[in-house]
């Protein structure tokens, strides 16, 4: 069986053909063109648990998955192994449009799911409509009718009372999003990928549907640069973040204007959600943001350079002279750099990667910026900018150093030899009383690791083909790894259906060390009305209700910050461990397959 066309056949046949209305027992909502995604919960323990994180599963396609899994099919098809169906790809591109703004169109802002529009608040509002009814069932639900519902047969009512205690405490869930800056980026990605189909017979008609759509990117761009963390700023829209953010944020501040003597203007980190402070308190209750404050996470700032990068390939250097835009970019690129090289990045996973917790999808996200200045380089040869230039050495330095030794610090080597890596998702189960580890996510963080591998250490050999070739200093352990490990995968993949999970997305809450009330903030307001609460009873009252809003606003002496960590009992050391405490994320096996298409299409070209 050859593997790659076995691998697209089965995420083409996964494609949602017609959209189905919500019917309760018999059918979910599904919308077509989108790819599968499912939302589970990490429950971790005995089989009983074991059983209810695989199979009580909400489906939820959505925008942001069916945009990366179209990503993924037309990179693996530039490498000449595998011919996506046409058909496929414009049916999951126009289903993205229906992620547009509606509210604002001159934004060109996208959301993570389809919106729909609200006859009660007279808005468009993105939310997920399977999930959505079950969180407002939940007084309704019981251990029988969760058990109908996700027809978990032969579950006895008490093995399924930790899924509905676990259901009832989400009743206050936020279920109507605002757009935000990743499911954007991804799609000026997008466009830049199928940007190189169009002259072609097969996908032209879907990039002209797009560009249809998407006729001027840089007002996305622009919104992207309009909606930034300045720390310096005198505006409490731009200089207020996420508490969280401002606690990992912080020494990064410090090096960028006492060590690096740079300017504090410049500094310029891009939002997770679009929508401001003042925003915030205009759109309340309606849309909001999961946590009631805007944060920074570095996967959504990693995108948000490749983004950029892309728009450049595509739209050529203009887009270096957008209001900002370098600032953003050096902003970022050194964010990167700080995180990584001082460990930041494994060491705080829990609050730096508040959406991604897997920190191979984050090294797979700055490797492909990697890559892309590498094809930028040798498009521009002698025009190659500065800027551009500098941001390509910082990258290839953490790519070639930091992050290879920290992935083969992380590589299992099995009794059989078989060489992978595996992160959370499986592996603090129990059974019969004994440990044991499912490696759930195996394939998923193996191919990351492949492509991250792969791009940090190939160059491309002309601006008119897609082939490339290992840099001259690549080490033959480097090979070596990257051979053994798609072996493996191309071996086992399509045999071993239980490790093809992931941890692709979550909530932000994971216990603990994510609480947003346990970092110090300066800034406490009523979401209703957009005072500042200043006594005791009203900030219990609001925080119960989850109507209070938190922020850190500019910038504070570190030893007075000390204080704020020592009343507030902050942990300041996180233990590693994403499974003490069940939370929501979503998975895709469908998402695996098509991360180790594109993982098995490169190794091909390098290696056969």
């Amino acid at each position: 069986m050859n593997t790659l066309e076995e691998l697209l056949k089965r995420i083409e046949n996964s494609q949602y053909e017609k959209t189905e209305q919500f019917e309760i027992s018999k059918c979910w909502f599904n919308e077509k063109g989108f790819f599968p995604m499912d939302i589970h919960i990490n429950f971790c323990g005995d089989e009983t648990m074991t059983n209810s994180r695989r199979n009580v599963k909400i489906p939820d396609g959505n925008g942001f998955l069916t945009n990366f899994v179209v990503q993924c099919l037309l990179e693996s098809e530039k490498f000449g192994f595998v011919k996506p169906n046409n058909q496929v790809i414009s049916n999951a591109v126009e289903a993205t449009f229906n992620c547009l703004n509606k509210n604002d169109l001159n934004k060109r802002i996208y959301g993570f799911w389809s919106q729909f529009y609200n006859d009660d608040f007279g808005i468009y509002i993105f939310s997920s409509m399977n999930l959505k009814y079950i969180i407002e069932n939940v007084p309704n639900l019981t251990t029988e009718s969760i058990g109908k519902l996700f027809k978990t047969d032969g579950y006895s009512s008490n093995k399924l009372k930790k899924v509905l205690e676990y259901l009832k405490n989400k009743k206050d869930m936020k279920l109507s999003i605002p757009s935000d800056t990743d499911c954007t980026c991804i799609n000026i990605v997008m466009g830049e990928i199928l940007s190189n189909f169009k002259d072609s017979i097969q996908y032209g008609d879907a990039y002209e549907s797009w560009i249809r759509v998407n006729e001027n990117v840089e007002m996305s761009l622009n919104s992207i640069c309009q909606n930034c963390y300045s720390p310096f700023s005198d505006d409490p829209n731009n200089n207020s973040v996420d508490p969280r953010s401002f606690f990992f944020l912080k020494d990064f501040i410090n090096d960028w204007v006492i060590n690096k003597k740079r300017n504090k203007e410049e500094l310029m980190i891009p939002f997770t959600y679009f929508l401001s402070l003042d925003e915030q308190i205009k759109y309340f209750p309606e849309i909001q943001i999961p946590s009631l404050s805007n944060h920074i996470e570095l996967s959504v700032v990693s995108n948000v350079l490749f983004s950029i990068l892309s728009a450049i390939k595509c739209y050529g250097l203009k887009i270096l002279d957008l209001i900002n835009i370098k600032f953003i970019l050096k902003s970022i690129v050194f964010l990167l750099e700080y995180s990584i090289k001082t460990n930041l990045i494994f060491d705080r996973a829990d609050i730096l990667l508040l959406y991604y917790p897997s920190v191979y999808s984050f090294l797979w996200f700055v490797s492909r910026s990697n890559f892309i200045l590498k094809e930028l380089k040798l498009k521009e040869n002698n025009n190659f900018p500065l800027i551009l230039e500098e941001i390509l050495i910082v990258l290839n330095d953490i790519g070639e150093n930091e992050v290879t030794n920290k992935l083969i610090d992380r590589l299992i080597i099995d009794q059989n030899q078989q060489y992978y890596w595996e992160d959370f998702l499986g592996n603090s189960d129990v059974f019969k009383s004994e440990p044991i580890k499912y490696g759930e996510d195996r394939f998923f963080c193996t191919s990351l690791v492949i492509n991250t591998l792969i791009d940090n250490w190939t160059i491309p050999i002309d601006s008119s083909s897609y082939k490339r070739s290992f840099k001259e200093i690549t080490p033959n352990k480097i090979k070596s790894i990257i051979k053994k490990s798609s072996l493996y995968v191309s071996k086992s993949i399509l045999n071993e259906d239980e490790k093809l999970s992931n941890v692709f997305f979550s909530e932000a809450s994971k216990g603990r060390s994510t609480k947003i009330m346990d970092y110090p903030s300066n800034i406490k307001i009523n979401a209703n009305n957009g005072n500042i609460v200043k006594s005791d009873f009203d900030l219990e009252n609001l925080k119960s209700k989850k109507q209070l809003i938190v922020y850190f606003s500019g910038i504070i002496e570190e030893e007075n910050y000390k204080k704020l960590l020592n009343e507030k009992k902050t942990i300041e050391k996180w233990n590693g461990n994403f499974n003490e405490n069940p939370f929501i994320y979503w998975s895709s096996p469908i998402f695996t397959y098509s991360i180790s298409l594109l993982a098995l299409s490169k190794f091909k070209s390098l290696f056969e």
